[in-house]
Order: structure tokens, then C-alpha cells, then sequence
């Protein structure tokens, strides 16, 4: 019957391709199953936190937020540290377990940090007068 077909070719394709390779950093079918079933635990959990949140803060418009531009002066600030500090930038310290915010994997996360002791009091006065 059409349905026997349909199993019997499905199995034919399933069984003639390769296995998947491993994710970066997981050694084994069963770590990957794990670090999948924990990704979706934190999934959830911030879907929950995420409805949450909405009621636990005020509003200050209808919608919750307000999109306004940057004032220049601030931006001239954040773009001077980006272009002094961009070779000094390290990698964001994010676990490859259960993260769902930031695909690990693919791209690591780099950070440029500005209230290090080193940049603060150089930024931080000027920053606070806006």
C-alpha cells in the first residue's frame, strides 16, 4: 500500500545519508542530546520571564517604550571608546549550556568593557553630564 511506500522510502533515504557532524564542543550524540534538552529548558524559562516582565515594570508610553536619538555629544563619546578600545575587546563569557540568547557555536560574543578602572574615570564624568 501507499503508505508502506512511503515508510520503506523514508527509511531507504534516512539510512543512505551520513550522520550529522557534532556540534562544536559536544562529543557525543547523548551531550548533544543533553545540551539540546537544556537549551529548551532556557527557552521556556525566558519566554515565561519575558511575559512576565511586561506587568512587573511601568509603562511610560502606551507601548512601554519610546525611541528617541542618541544625543551627539553622547554618541561622539561611545564611538571615541569603541575606535581606542576595539583591540583590547575579549570574549564574552557565555556558557555553551543552555544559552539560547547568543549562539556560542557560530560567532563568540566580544565585549568592550567601559566601566573597567581604566576607562571609568575617563568616560564616566562625561558620560554622567549628558
Amino acid at each position: 500500500d501507499k503508505a508502506g511506500k512511503w515508510v520503506v522510502t523514508s527509511l531507504r533515504l534516512r539510512d543512505g545519508e551520513q550522520r550529522p557532524a557534532a556540534i562544536l564542543g559536544l562529543d557525543s550524540t547523548l551531550e548533544q542530546r543533553q545540551w539540546f534538552r537544556s537549551r529548551d529548558t532556557a527557552t521556556t524559562k525566558e519566554h515565561m520571564l519575558m511575559l512576565q516582565q511586561p506587568r512587573s515594570l511601568p509603562r511610560f508610553t502606551r507601548t512601554g517604550f519610546k525611541v528617541v536619538p542618541i544625543p551627539k555629544e553622547l554618541n561622539d563619546i561611545i564611538v571615541d571608546f569603541y575606535k581606542r578600545n576595539r583591540h583590547k575587546s575579549f570574549n564574552e563569557d557565555w556558557s555553551l549550556w543552555g544559552q539560547t540568547q547568543i549562539n556560542a557555536h557560530e560567532a563568540l560574543a566580544t565585549i568592550m568593557d567601559i566601566q573597567q578602572n581604566e576607562h571609568h574615570a575617563m568616560y564616566k564624568d562625561r558620560i554622567v553630564k549628558i
